[in-house]
């Protein structure tokens, strides 16, 4: 080794000796930064910039603090002075009330100015009211917030705030709004024409509302929550929007007016809202999905629950209840739901017990489309038509539906369709629904172009059609229409005007003082069974007609998702259809035919479910060998 080598390892030994040492010292005697707390001793509003002359407000609490520094604020009222006016964070930190309820510790903007504005980092309020904020112009009447200013309200209160521009209580301009463990946004209020969310205006931010109440706000657009970009979003998480109010003649929105945004609920309660339209919800061009949780008990001139605007709003129902809504006038109707366009879809969950003054209990089907999916409408009435759904000129398309208990004072005790309309229907049950006396089509009353496949009308009622009345274009094939009543004619089916298409089908067990089972004129297309066809003419292909007794059982859940009535051992209907009409399964979704030939009607007797697919495994590569290295001798 050369003698420059050697110095030059010698060196950088020494200096190692040296510095490392001096490092450990100066890791062990340099002071931690730890969040400091902010004890403030003075209910004035003060702003000398000092917290060390025996007096520390909170306004300089905050101006002092730094960033995850905690503020304590003894229980009290905090009136801010309008001369200083609003209160400016730009930092993390966390106020926290030290009396024994939020309501004990108030920060007071005096209805002269806004209180807060959140310019960055996240605020948390903690145990503490903010009131009374009202600025003289500009967004967020108690808290705004500027870019990504984020806020944090935990048991906090947010009340009586007014904003002459959107966000009575709130505005999130971007950021998170998060509120939990029993904070409340309470009668708050966006007066100005066509401004928006009495208690929290997104633009573009996203609210998470967890154990928490939104109530008793009001604005033209969105009483409660204003969502407005498509990046603004709510998840509602057990947690309630309660008596909110849209003020508009337009299209307001009680508790929430989704504007382009999302909304989320997994469970709560949305209820006691009003608005001319959707008391519950208004939405735009935005979506809404309902996980879980409750919208009832809410008022509209129509669409009560909800009201989808436009073409590209959605409500998807994947379970949860909408029940008890009204919608009020004498026009239009939707108890829970007004489908102006857009689009609902129903995957689960209940509509239930909703009212409209004039047509649809449920929901009225404006131009927009209705899909199910699953679930179930029930126990909905209208004054009009249409006891759970009033399609005019919109798309009905249900699979896997039960529509029970529903009523009508004019006529379609599930169902009533529109001229212009389109409704297909398959793998579905509809069962003791009514219209009054003196009306017609105790389940369905069809003007429009209608599709049965593999459904099951049972025990409804009405003065004429007590299962379906046709006064449009209907085909129906493998349908099951039993126990059924009507007053005067066709108790199951009436058809009076229309075109009525008939295959693989049962009609049986109706009763009706002219045509028990069928009135009218309808056009057969083979491989029906009609057990009395007194009152009704049969034209068409009478290929494979019968009549008799079709040993039905009693209406039960007999394998899959909705009830139906089950051939016996020994009916006629088994194996008398024709398999080039009828579908691949029945009601159940079971596999058909099952030996040889469909039944007629929706049940397919001894039928099972289709096998589960199996996944087919994965062939997993087999791990080449690793060869074993030869030692290699070493030369001694």
């Amino acid at each position: 080794m050369s003698k420059r080598k050697s110095f030059a390892i010698g060196l950088a030994i020494s200096q190692a000796i040296i510095i490392i040492p001096l490092l450990f010292w100066l890791f062990q005697h340099t002071p931690a930064v730890y969040a400091a707390d902010w004890n403030v001793d003075t209910f004035t509003d003060a702003a000398d910039g000092n917290c060390g002359d025996g007096t520390c407000s909170l306004r300089d609490a905050i101006t002092l603090s730094a960033a995850s520094d905690t503020i304590f604020l003894p229980a009290g009222s905090y009136v801010l002075s309008s001369t200083l006016g609003q209160i400016n964070i730009n930092k993390t930190i966390t106020l926290t009330g030290q009396g024994a309820t939020a309501a004990d510790t108030v920060i007071d903007g005096d209805n002269a100015i806004r209180l807060f504005s959140i310019i960055s980092g996240i605020t948390t309020f903690t145990n503490l009211t903010m009131q009374d904020g009202q600025p003289i112009s500009g967004n967020g009447g108690a808290i705004a917030t500027v870019g990504a200013g984020s806020i944090t309200l935990d048991n906090a209160i947010i009340q009586n705030s007014i904003s002459l521009v959107n966000g009575g209580g709130i505005y999130l301009a971007g950021g998170t709004l998060t509120l939990i463990n029993n904070s409340q946004i309470l009668s708050n209020t966006a007066v100005v024409s066509n401004r928006s969310g009495g208690g929290i205006y997104s633009n573009q931010g996203a609210i998470f509302l967890t154990d928490s109440v939104v109530a008793g706000n009001s604005s033209q657009l969105g009483g409660g929550i204003r969502l407005n970009q498509s990046t603004a979003q709510l998840s509602i998480d057990n947690s309630q929007l309660l008596n909110n109010s849209g003020l508009s003649s337009g299209f307001p929105g009680g508790a929430i007016n989704t504007g382009s945004g999302s909304v989320i609920m997994n469970s709560g309660l949305i209820s006691g809202n009003t608005a001319f339209r959707g008391a519950g919800a208004m939405i735009n061009a935005g979506s809404f999905t309902i996980n879980g949780g409750t919208i009832t008990d809410n008022e509209s001139d129509y669409g009560a629950g909800f009201y989808v605007s436009t073409s590209a709003g959605l409500l998807t129902i994947n379970d949860g209840e909408i029940r008890g809504n009204r919608s009020v006038a004498n026009i239009f109707g939707g108890g829970a739901l007004y489908i102006f366009q857009g689009s609902v879809v129903q995957n689960g969950g209940v509509i239930s017990g909703n009212t409209a003054v004039n047509l649809g209990g449920a929901m009225e089907v404006r131009q927009g489309s209705f899909e199910m999916n699953g679930g179930t409408i029930s126990g909905n009435s209208a004054g009009n038509w249409g006891g759970a759904i009033y399609n005019d000129q919109g798309f009905v398309t249900i699979t896997n539906g039960s529509l029970t208990n529903n009523y009508s004072l004019l006529g379609g005790g599930a169902i009533a369709t529109g001229v212009t309309s389109s409704n297909v229907i398959s793998n579905s049950v509809i069962y003791s629904n009514s219209t009054s006396i003196t009306q017609t089509g105790g389940a369905i009353l069809n003007t429009g172009v209608l599709s049965l496949t593999n459904v099951t009308l049972s025990d409804n009622f009405a003065n004429n059609g007590g299962g379906l009345q046709n006064e449009g274009t209907a085909t129906l094939t493998n349908v099951t229409i039993y126990g059924n009543t009507a007053v005067s004619n066709g108790g199951g089916l009436n058809e009076n005007g229309g075109t009525l298409n008939v295959v693989n089908s049962i009609l049986a067990g109706n009763s009706a003082a002219t045509g028990p089972d069928c009135a009218g004129t309808i056009v057969s297309q083979g491989y029906n069974l009609i057990q009395d066809s007194t009152g009704c003419t049969v034209g068409g292909d009478l290929t494979g007609n019968i009549s008799g007794d079709p040993l039905l059982a009693a209406l039960a859940l007999n394998g899959g998702s909705t009830l139906n009535h089950a051939l016996t051992n020994g009916s006629p209907a088994i194996d008398a259809g024709d398999n080039g009409s009828c579908a691949s399964t029945d009601q159940r979704d079971f596999v058909r035919p099952i030996d040889g030939d469909c039944d007629m009607g929706s049940y397919e007797f001894g039928s099972v479910p289709p096998p589960t697919p199996t996944p087919t495994p994965t062939n997993t590569a087999t791990p080449t060998p690793t060869s074993t290295p030869t030692a290699t001798n070493t030369a001694t």
